[in-house]
């Protein structure tokens, strides 16, 4: 069994009004999404509530419906104030009533329909916000781990600059474990799989990741000259010999003509044909969802290919949600047809890829780290490999390293690991 190591986590905070997980500041309290709609339209459209009981209701996230009158009571009690909203803005479209008594409400369970819509607006994107905030985390943490600057890490900011071969397979080994963290904290259905099925979904979601997550980083920075690295750096498509300067490795230009020939053919077949097709980070999250829980793999299990298809409908609703509601869309059919050109791209990219590297492994070039050929061509289960051992150690190591202070939040993550693997 691998031992317990540490994984840098964020403390979520709670909903000041409920006790569910909260998203952020609103009206100027930590609250979450429910009860920051909830009282947005309450103030937005002058309601008001009478409590059936004695104002003395409870209000948690384990109460199925609360009392509306006691909830808002409790919103303005925590301090929500009703100058931060903005009057007459209606994200699900605007529902005026002529009838003044409607803006008079009994305070009852699940009665009316608007309390559907609330429930649609606060809901709807549950899943999605969910690997959001996962991905942010990871971020944050990438900043840290693949810092070289041992003094002053905690920087939020860095400048980019080109990464030579040995530090490049560096971050890729090193930031293995923290992709699994990722996925733990991200997909909870991923890790409710039997063990054998994670592998399997694993080794078919890793390579395609990081073709996805190239294309994610050349929009963002628009640049599809360079290959971003999880620390942030870069691989300059038009300087590969520079990548392996000062690198001492056998058939040393057979590896700059392979590489110069693959990436060059990786940015003019795939990363200057994904603008337009990916466009903010939520079709982002949607694809890496769309990629781990793929379907119809060698080896797959039905019980784990109910769980895939269960996941890909529940993103591509959020999604539609996203489209329709957050961004208003007009018609949403049509921006999802465009993002699902994506992944046919991804796909046949990371195939073309895999069979190169395939050959250049045959002929004798070690271009990438070890723990990448366990991945991708080893037939062991991921706990037996190299990888595996990576993961058991990667954090831990990759924390002494960085000799980190006392006062960086550190929790323990070993039970999850231990699950995946």
């Amino acid at each position: 069994m691998a031992p317990e190591r540490p994984i840098l986590m964020v403390e979520r905070q709670r909903c000041v009004v409920c006790s569910e997980n909260a998203d952020g500041l609103h009206f100027g309290v930590s609250s979450c999404r429910a009860c920051a709609a909830f009282f947005r339209r309450t103030v937005a459209h002058d309601k008001i509530y009478t409590c059936r009981d004695k104002s003395s209701c409870d209000i948690h996230t384990s109460v199925r419906c609360m009392c509306k009158s006691c909830r808002y009571e409790k919103c303005l009690r925590m301090g929500m104030r009703k100058t931060a909203v903005q009057r007459n803005r209606d994200a699900i479209g605007k529902r005026i009533s002529n009838n003044p008594s409607e803006d008079q409400e009994m305070s009852s369970p699940c009665s009316s329909n608007s309390d559907k819509h609330e429930e649609e607006e606060l809901v709807g994107m549950n899943y999605l916000n969910r690997v959001s905030e996962s991905y942010e985390h990871l971020t944050s943490v990438r900043r840290v781990v693949h810092r070289n600057d041992k003094m002053n890490f905690l920087e939020t900011s860095h400048t980019s600059r080109p990464v030579r071969h040995e530090e490049c397979n560096e971050q890729h080994a090193r930031d293995l474990p923290l992709l699994m963290d990722f996925i733990v904290s991200a997909f909870p259905d991923f890790n409710a799989l039997e063990r054998g099925q994670k592998d399997i979904i694993f080794r078919n979601f890793f390579l395609q990741f990081r073709v996805l997550e190239c294309a994610y980083f050349s929009l963002l920075y628009n640049r599809s000259d360079v290959l971003f690295t999880p620390g942030g750096y870069y691989i300059d498509i038009n300087d590969i010999e520079g990548h392996f300067q000062n690198t001492n490795v056998d058939k040393k230009k057979e590896m700059i003509e392979f590489m110069r020939k693959n990436l060059t053919m990786f940015r003019d077949t795939y990363l200057n044909n994904v603008y337009g097709l990916l466009t903010d980070k939520f079709e982002f999250y949607t694809l890496i969802g769309m990629i781990l829980f793929d379907i119809a793999l060698e080896g797959q299990s039905d019980e784990c290919a109910v769980v895939c298809k269960a996941v890909r409908h529940r993103l591509f609703s959020e999604l539609v949600y996203y489209y329709k509601y957050v961004k208003k869309l007009p018609d949403a059919s049509i921006r999802i047809a465009t993002l699902m050109q994506m992944p046919p791209l991804i796909q046949r990219s990371s195939r073309k890829f895999l069979e190169d590297v395939e050959v250049s492994h045959i002929f004798g070039m070690m271009i990438f780290h070890e723990s990448f050929y366990d991945i991708v061509f080893a037939k062991q289960p991921i706990s037996n490999s190299t990888f595996g051992q990576n993961i058991g150690a990667g954090i831990k190591k990759e924390c002494s390293y960085l000799d980190l202070p006392k006062n960086v939040p550190i929790t323990q993550n070993g039970k999850e690991f231990v699950q995946l693997l």
